[in-house]
């Protein structure tokens, strides 16, 4: 993640997933070269046994 995107992409996605949100979102990311990558994140959510969330993303 890039640093400047990596608290909000992290607490977006925690947040989300545990209200049972699905979710799609931008951020950056460094590539290995140090380019800056912009990925699209697309999370759509099932409810597990125990009650819980999990991505369902393949």
């Amino acid at each position: 993640l890039h640093p400047e995107d990596a608290r909000a992409a992290i607490d977006f996605c925690v947040d989300h997933t545990a209200a049972g949100r699905p979710h799609r979102f931008e951020y950056r990311m460094l590539a290995a070269d140090g380019r800056e990558v912009w990925i699209e994140d697309l999370a759509p959510l099932k409810s597990t046994k125990v009650g819980s969330w999990a991505c369902a993303a393949q």
